[in-house]
């Protein structure tokens, strides 16, 4: 689903009809102009669905409070099996992944393996 210019009202639509899914390892949505509001679309996706092992949003226009949203949905999420996060090409800062980490990376339920995130904000 990258590059398809979904945008905010696509990705929730997305997302929306993905809480049932049972099947589904891995989605990809680089590039397509999600913002704060998709990326709390993705965290009840997230907290809803437990096959998701690929998550995939870089290049979209995601700030820190975008990815707290994220570790919301990763940490609520029952059994969640995310194994790969890609959120490079954002505008995260500093604090947001200050505050990622310690709530995800750093947390003893942790199943990330792969952390993608060149090209944000940090200093």
């Amino acid at each position: 689903m990258s590059q398809n210019q979904l945008g905010v009202f696509g990705v929730c639509l997305l997302a929306g009809v993905l809480h049932k899914n049972r099947v589904l390892k891995g989605l990809n949505l680089f590039k397509n102009q999600m913002d704060v509001e998709g990326a709390r679309a993705i965290r009840d996706l997230l907290k809803a669905n437990n096959t998701l092992e690929f998550l995939d949003i870089g290049h979209n226009r995601i700030r820190h409070k975008g990815l707290e949203a994220l570790a919301d949905g990763i940490k609520t999420g029952e059994a969640s099996k995310l194994k790969t996060l890609a959120v490079r090409m954002n505008f995260i800062n500093d604090i947001g992944f200050h505050n990622f980490f310690h709530a995800i990376i750093f947390s003893e339920s942790n199943s990330i393996r792969d952390l993608y995130i060149n090209e944000n904000n940090l200093s």
